[in-house]
């Protein structure tokens, strides 16, 4: 929304005039002005107008159907102040003000024509109703957004500066201008997240200065410059889930575009039909499309922990890669990008590199291959041909620069080391928020990646490369995830036992890797790399599959 803008009655309109042919500026020399609708303009000349001279004809204010507008004139000196109608221009009203025949006492005309464009601010707010197509229509004038709120009926939004700032149910589009940042409060002080330009969010409230929103599945605010509102009513299309040939596609609908992308998460859960749409904020608690409960559904890899390990070896990977990228340029045979990908992808023979990395830094080698094929484009992106980076590494929306690695090797340790293990897995760290890829809410997506389905696109790579060969690792753990803050990690099961850590926050998945050996506690993978195994209190962690 525009920011509002402060204008004195002052002079701020000036014809320096003269006898004979000195010229004044023309209409195309002053600029369009937002002014408040109380304006009263002053035209300053270099000499004293004559009062007989100073009318209608010779200075005049015009609407945008080239209608006069009852203004008054008031001479003093050299200046003639020009004031608004009774009852003020109208707000949100285009103008124009144009002085032309102004003479002096000796009847010498002062200027030549000059015009000075003005729309007057719009301060009220309004109740209106929006129908299926977008046509806005207002019901009630309102001082104050307070009092607009305190007045609107179920199916009315409130209109500012003509643009929705306040509906009961719809979606958030944000703006393009760079990250959205998400805030934990309509302070808009602290943030827990932020997104990419055009990303769908789901609107709980809004005021002139914030949007409640849910990113994922936990509620934040936005500031309300930074997204547009889109009511229901006018939902046509909107992003989705469906069943395609049993596995769970993401459809997203780009409100400015009006155009879909897609990518596969995995297996669809049982209670995705085939021909439906279904609608969620985090790709975990599904809707139909009236909004009516459908069911609850975690993706495996999404939540598998990357302390897990796989069972396959590096040349089991090394095969799996050839493979993919030679089905590739058979897929996509005119395509610049995959042509020869066999051959010259970056992520020919690093199978050693990550069963390498699993064993010494505790990562799932395919965790690291799954992001590496998202990020990269299967070793085929130009930042990974040329800069041997497959991951993106200290390239953000902010700041795209080119980071130069002296080998994949070298790549892939620095992702560990200084990103993985350093920030996002070990918990309470800057950066963690649970050990798996997640989403905008739990996970490393809540702030590694400004793209709010990077832990789901990621995840739908790692399903991929599971199910092309053999499908030997899904649903190999058992999943979890807590269900309290402050939950006591220990080195045994009891509280006697020493604490290894404390999820300071709720919802952290963990990997089960005992639910039998005792009745009250559970053995689990530790997200620190000091500890292999760990115990929680069964109590407090909710199975995911």
């Amino acid at each position: 929304m525009i920011g509002r803008k402060r204008y004195l009655l002052s002079l701020l309109f000036c014809l320096i005039a003269a006898v004979g042919l000195s010229s004044v500026a023309h209409a195309s020399d002053f600029s369009e002005e937002e002014v408040q609708s109380g304006k009263v303009w002053t035209v300053k000349f270099n000499e004293t107008p004559d009062p007989d001279f100073v009318n209608e004809d010779t200075i005049q204010v015009t609407d945008e159907d080239d209608r006069s507008v009852n203004v008054t004139y008031e001479t003093e000196g050299n200046s003639v102040k020009v004031y608004p109608p009774a009852a003020g221009y109208e707000e949100g009203a285009r103008y124009v003000l144009t002085v032309s025949g102004v003479r002096n006492s000796d009847g010498d005309i002062l200027s030549k024509a000059a015009v000075k464009p003005f729309v007057i601010e719009e301060t009220s707010y309004w109740s209106a109703v929006i129908d299926e197509n977008g046509e806005i229509s207002k019901n009630t004038r309102f001082d104050s957004f307070e009092a607009a709120a305190g007045n609107l009926s179920a199916d009315e939004i409130i209109v500012h500066k003509n643009e929705i700032i306040k509906m009961s149910d719809g979606v958030v589009s944000t703006k393009a201008e760079g990250v959205t940042i998400v805030y934990v409060n309509e302070s808009l002080l602290t943030h827990t997240t932020y997104v990419e330009p055009y990303t769908e969010l789901v609107y709980i409230d809004s005021t002139p200065d914030w949007i409640k929103v849910k990113a994922g599945s936990a509620e934040g605010y936005i500031k309300a410059a930074d997204a547009v509102l889109i009511p229901e009513s006018t939902l046509n299309e909107r992003s989705h889930y469906v069943n395609a040939d049993g596995e769970l596609v993401h459809n997203i609908y780009n409100h400015a575009s009006e155009s879909y992308s897609s990518y596969s998460v995995g297996p669809a859960p049982s209670f995705i039909n085939e021909g439906t749409r279904y609608l969620s904020s985090d790709g975990t608690t599904f809707t139909d499309w009236e909004g009516n409960e459908a069911g609850t559904h975690y993706q495996y890899f999404q939540f598998l922990s990357a302390r897990s390990s796989t069972d396959y070896t590096a040349e089991e990977i090394d095969e799996y890669i050839v493979d993919r990228l030679i089905e590739l340029e058979e897929t996509y045979p005119n395509s610049s990008v995959y042509q020869n990908a066999s051959a010259k992808s970056k992520l020919i023979g690093i199978g050693e590199s990550l069963k390498k990395i699993e064993q010494e830094h505790n990562v799932n080698a395919l965790t690291i291959l799954a992001l590496a094929q998202h990020e990269s484009r299967y070793g085929l992106s130009a930042r990974a041909q040329d800069y041997n980076n497959l991951f993106g590494l200290y390239v953000y929306d902010s700041n795209p620069a080119a980071k130069y690695f002296d080998s994949i090797e070298e790549n892939i340790e620095e992702l560990i080391k200084e990103f993985f293990n350093k920030n996002y897995l070990p918990p309470n760290r800057a950066y963690a928020n649970g050990a798996v890829f997640g989403h905008k809410a739990i996970g490393m997506n809540v702030r590694y990646a400004s793209d709010p389905y990077w832990g789901a696109k990621a995840a739908g790579h790692m399903y991929r490369i599971d199910q092309a060969m053999g499908g030997q690792e899904f649903e190999k753990y058992q999943l979890g995830i807590t269900t309290t803050a402050g939950l006591n990690v220990r080195t045994g099961p009891g509280t006697q036992f020493e604490k290894a850590f404390t999820y300071d926050k709720s919802n952290m998945p963990i990997l089960i890797l005992d639910d039998s050996s005792y009745d009250e506690w559970l053995v689990v993978k530790s997200d620190d790399p000091e500890y292999d195994e760990l115990y929680v209190f069964r109590e407090y962690v909710m199975p995911l599959n």
